[in-house]
């Protein structure tokens, strides 16, 4: 191989030779040289640069306009840009142009020869031109651009997706790992809404770990707001389950096995993958093949599927933990029923003996017996309640009245019951009228159920309840809130994210059914409902909002 630092315009097609022509004229001479000497046609494959340097460059362009003169025929094949669409638009002129994804490097065939440069930088001169006149060489490089032509597609083509926002579709088969990785993190970082993920097994989950992709979709979910949606083996890496739990975008599902994996971004894209074995440990800790498509038919059909798993996994998650809430809900009920029925049962078979032990405890044992009558009824109205909720609808009968007045007359009446006397309420009201259209009876019931689960809670000290108005417009409030503190044990931490569903309870009270009933009451209104442990840890605060009388 030659280094010609010195070119001298002469050519001998009787030697064949390869040489590299060094440094900016010696490279740009060549260049033109053989551009020259082109009879009736050439084929070209560059970068994204090349339609740039072929347009700037005053030699080249001038050999351009040249092959249109002499009537040469060029094919050139480009990575067709947003950026470089002018330049491309202007070659044209001179040659057929087609567009080939991501093409690298920049070689030039005449009939009889082949120029190539790696170092094409934009509208800049060649510093360093590699040149043959081998016939073996044009051979191969011929065969090369015949391969390229046949997979690019023509330039109105790209032009048309790159100005109205069109991603070509793509169908393409992968079984080299480090472009699969590669594709993933792609993917996943083009996501604009939600992820949605299948994986077959505990080492595909970890392989997904190990590669940095549950540390990206965490990233996303807490960034950008990006909703990702998971499937799981039933045998699952708790370490990465607990890791990914703490996100609220992220969801997962426990499923049964699977063949492969899926991942599909947005409605845009889906890749299908396949595990295979590692020879050191015997395990599925590779990817072995990818195939992946942005065809929208395609997307849908495998976004559908997935739709279609996560819905029946959704219901049997559901099913199971209905089956487990109902019979933790038949255990409770079964204890608070039994224990004020026995009751009952014992003091009233002891009043009927008249033994001599009861007399002049006659009044206390009917106060108690009367207390447990009315827990007793207390609890069946729940069930009867939640049963007509579920079965009619909460309907209600609106009327205007005064919300601080309903607080006044709910907080006396639980006063004058038989409370422990180291509970005191407090209230905190303001001194206006705050008018609210709303149902009475349920409102009613909506205070005291929170109340008493307040005083339920508390062995000692206060209970604070208090309103205020959210927020003003035209000296009107758009609606009213009401907060009720206590200073008891505070709410179980895995109890608070699901504490107003059906049968969610601390076993040592109640059924689970006041706050789902407070619920209802409260959404029936169009308002919300929440709580909070309080930040010194000493009990809980429990809000709801109702909208204000217009």
């Amino acid at each position: 191989m030659i280094d010609k630092t010195n070119f001298k315009n002469n050519f001998n097609s009787d030697n064949e030779k390869i040489e590299i022509w060094n440094g900016e004229k010696n490279a740009m001479d060549g260049l033109v040289s053989v551009m020259s000497r082109v009879i009736s046609k050439a084929d070209v494959v560059a970068d994204s640069d090349a339609p740039s340097f072929s347009m700037n460059i005053k030699e080249i362009k001038k050999e351009y306009i040249n092959f249109k003169k002499r009537g040469v025929y060029v094919r050139f094949i480009t990575d067709i840009t947003k950026e470089n669409i002018p330049y491309c638009k202007e070659l044209m002129e001179y040659v057929e142009l087609r567009h080939l994804d991501q093409v690298k490097g920049n070689m030039a065939i005449s009939e009889s020869e082949y120029v190539a440069t790696a170092d094409l930088k934009g509208a800049k001169p060649l510093t360093q031109t590699i040149y043959s006149n081998a016939k073996a060489i044009l051979e191969q490089h011929k065969y090369f651009f015949e391969n390229l032509w046949s997979k690019s597609i023509p330039s109105e083509q790209k032009f048309h997706e790159i100005e109205n926002g069109i991603e070509r579709e793509v169908f393409d088969i992968m079984h080299d790992y480090n472009k699969i990785v590669e594709l993933i993190n792609n993917l996943i970082e083009s996501c604009n809404q939600e992820i949605q993920i299948l994986l077959p097994n505990e080492e595909s989950l970890v392989l997904f770990n190990d590669i940095g992709i549950i540390d990206k979709i965490l990233i996303l979910s807490e960034k950008n707001n990006i909703v990702i949606k998971m499937i799981f083996p039933n045998e699952y890496n708790k370490y990465i389950d607990q890791k990914l739990r703490q996100f609220k975008n992220i969801h997962i599902l426990n499923g049964g096995t699977s063949d492969h994996g899926l991942l599909i971004v947005d409605d845009k894209a889906f890749l299908r993958i396949e595990f295979g074995i590692s020879s050191k440990n015997n395990s599925f800790n590779l990817f072995e093949l990818a195939i992946y498509s942005n065809n929208k038919k395609s997307v849908d059909l495998f976004k559908s599927m997935f739709n279609l798993l996560w819905n029946e996994r959704k219901v049997v998650v559901d099913l199971e933990i209905a089956d487990k809430l109902q019979k933790n809900f038949i255990n409770v009920a079964a204890h608070e029923l039994r224990t004020p029925i026995q009751t009952i049962i014992g003091l009233t078979s002891l009043l009927k003996s008249k033994k001599e032990i009861i007399i002049g405890k006659e009044d206390e044992i009917i106060d108690v017996i009367s207390r447990n009558a009315d827990r007793l009824q207390k609890l069946a109205e729940n069930i009867l309640y939640k049963t007509k909720i579920e079965s009619q609808g909460l309907t209600l009968t609106k009327e205007k009245f005064n919300m601080i007045e309903k607080i006044k007359h709910v907080v006396e009446d639980i006063q004058s019951q038989d409370i422990n006397r180291d509970i005191k309420v407090v209230m905190d009201l303001p001194k206006d009228i705050v008018i609210v259209n709303a149902d009475k009876i349920r409102i009613y019931e909506l205070l005291s159920n929170l109340l008493n689960n307040a005083i339920q809670f508390t062995k000692k000290g206060n209970i604070y309840i208090s309103l205020f108005e959210s927020s003003y417009s035209a000296n009107q409030c758009r609606s009213v809130v009401v907060k009720i503190t206590d200073t008891g044990t505070g709410i179980n931490s895995d109890l608070l994210p699901k504490l107003f569903t059906q049968f969610i309870t601390d076993s040592s009270f109640g059924t689970g059914l006041g706050l789902h009933i407070c619920k209802n009451i409260v959404d029936a209104h169009g308002g919300k409902i929440w709580a909070e442990n309080n930040k010194d840890g000493k009990g809980a605060t429990f809000y709801f909002s109702l909208p204000c009388d217009d």
